[in-house]
């Protein structure tokens, strides 16, 4: 008698399970409330994208160009590039680099040498800004610290025929030969090789926008969307009503321009058969609408206390509290739900500025 087959498990295809669900949602697009939001932007993945270039796909698609980032600002590509820098490696027995191991026990008594380059400030006015890249050695068999006081010298020389703000200027980096001459051969090919992708790294953020600017565009133009609501605090996820969807899609196609690892996608969420996906909306419309009026309370609290309130801060407070409550009101009749908590949250800072104007 042969042996029984094996019986054969299906395991279902989750990117399937996904385009059924898109599939479906298209279906029903009418019946949309809005899109779940998600967008990532991967440093390691990104293209080069120029101030220049995105302006010209915002202009393709008729997009808001408030949301473009500013222009490049040398100043502030030095101060990133040499700012908090730091790396680390092993000397071996005969004086030559090594990466530091990560997450290797060491082995029983051993002594290691270990050398960490750090860029540190020196001097800033208002035409120069100056830092040297420094040499520490930690020598556990001498227990010895020993320090280079700078193998380099990164100087920025600011513009001050430039408009003001503009950060205009020019990096010089300045090697000391003599002192990286008393290295040894492979420590100074490391560390001439360090000098150069630090130089490198300013040349290249001086003309294509960082992975974190994108990611800021993306987050400033989502979150800027007309009742646009974040779902999470800590990452790209935001719900977008369903009116927006062109404007979703002009987004997503800007997107795919920064690369291979940066995405926008907007998933259709039905308000019949996502029940779950329209209480998460709702809920974060409660947290977001309660920080907010925690803090305009607090506001309130500190502004009655005064002898002599600015009439002026009073309009502000009454104009923000005004907003608040329309963008509540909004929600409420978009999601066909109410918002209770949010709701007696209005009622509490109503009461505040009654007490606040009779007084």
């Amino acid at each position: 008698m042969s042996a029984p087959e094996a019986e054969q498990l299906e395991i279902p295809d989750p990117r399937e399970q996904f385009a059924d669900y898109l599939e479906q949602s298209v279906e029903q697009e009418a019946a949309n409330l809005g899109y779940l939001v998600v967008f990532s932007v991967i440093d390691k993945y990104v293209a080069d994208v120029t101030v220049d270039q995105l302006t010209r796909l915002f202009r393709t698609h008729g997009l808001d160009e408030t949301f473009l980032p500013a222009a490049i600002r040398p100043a502030d590509v030095f101060e990133r590039t040499t700012r908090r820098w730091k790396t680390t490696y092993i000397l071996d027995e005969n004086g030559a680099p090594t990466d530091k191991p990560r997450g290797q026990k060491r082995r029983p008594n051993e002594l290691r040498r270990e050398v960490t380059l750090t860029i540190r400030p020196v001097f800033h006015n208002d035409d120069v800004i100056e830092r040297h890249l420094v040499r520490e050695l930690r020598d556990e068999a001498t227990r010895n610290l020993e320090y280079e006081s700078h193998l380099a010298r990164f100087v920025f020389h600011i513009d001050t025929t430039a408009p003001p703000g503009s950060g205009a200027g020019r990096l010089v980096v300045r090697k000391a030969g003599g002192e990286i001459g008393k290295l040894g051969e492979a420590e100074q090919a490391k560390v001439l090789d360090t000098i150069e992708a630090t130089r490198e790294k300013y040349r290249r953020s001086c003309h294509y926008l960082s992975p974190e600017r994108l990611r800021t565009m993306l987050r400033s133009y989502v979150g800027g969307i007309e009742h646009s609501v974040r779902i999470l605090p800590t990452a790209g996820v935001y719900f977008v009503y369903r009116s927006h969807g062109p404007t979703l899609a002009k987004l997503r196609d800007v997107a795919n321009h920064f690369g291979p690892g940066s995405t926008l996608r907007y998933v259709p969420l039905l308000p019949k058969g996502d029940t779950n996906g329209r209480e998460l909306v709702s809920e974060a419309v409660a947290a977001q609408a309660a920080v907010r009026l925690a803090k305009l309370s607090g506001e309130l609290v500190a502004v009655s206390k005064m002898t002599d309130p600015d009439p002026q801060v009073v309009l502000d407070l009454r104009k923000r509290f005004t907003e608040l409550s329309a963008e509540a009101e909004a929600h409420a009749r978009l999601l066909s739900t109410s918002l209770d908590d949010t709701e007696a949250a209005l009622k509490l800072v109503r009461k505040q500025f009654s007490r606040l104007l009779v007084g």
